[in-house]
């Protein structure tokens, strides 16, 4: 393997967690299981590996059986609870928000 090819594979995985391709009847054992990179081999395959398992321990995977993970993004936040949006698209007050405005105006009125 060239040295700069290596050096990228080294600068892409190295650190990251990955998941094995579980479909392969050989990694059936690490299904669902994270591992983080640990080395990339000159021979470019990656030394993954996971603990707290019963496979505790560095194990080397091919490039093609491992997938760089993900964690699932938080759903973006659409604005407060309760609150909705009006037809051009600027957050309305909810119910509450709007009792507690006329409750608001009431008392001024009341006080003046």
């Amino acid at each position: 393997m060239h040295e700069s090819r290596w050096e990228q594979l080294q600068s892409e995985y190295v650190g990251r967690e990955v998941v094995v391709d579980a479909d392969d009847a050989r990694f059936g054992r690490f299904a669902g299981k994270k591992g983080r990179v640990v080395a990339v081999n000159r021979n470019g395959r990656v030394l993954v590996r996971f603990e707290g398992t019963a496979d505790e321990g560095w194990h080397d995977f091919d490039l093609d059986y491992v997938k760089v993970y993900e964690p699932p993004r938080p759903p973006v936040d659409a604005g407060p609870v309760g609150a909705e949006k009006d037809e051009a698209g600027s957050l309305r007050p909810s119910t509450l928000e709007l009792a507690r405005r006329e409750r608001d105006a009431a008392k001024e009125k009341g006080s003046s």
